[in-house]
């Protein structure tokens, strides 16, 4: 059940989104960075690298992240 009155019911109506300008424009300028993209040329090959990335970064213990960084190589590779 959606209560659509109060702080509440508006909050959840909206989407919240981070405006960032540069306070000094003249001094430091913040460029938007380039679209990042990996070097693989199939999709099965990049699910492939991405859950190998996953796993390397954010693995449980040594042994999950070598699988990762092995994972990682081979779709590379391909």
């Amino acid at each position: 059940m959606r209560v659509l009155g109060g702080p509440e019911g508006l909050r959840s109506l909206t989407n919240p989104k981070a405006i960032i300008y540069d306070r000094w424009p003249a001094l430091v300028q913040t460029s938007i960075p380039k679209v990042l993209d990996y070097p693989i040329r199939s999709l099965s090959s990049s699910w492939e690298f991405v859950s190998g990335l996953t796993f390397f970064l954010y693995g449980e213990g040594w042994r999950s992240r070598l699988a990762g960084l092995s994972a990682l190589i081979k779709a590379a590779r391909r």
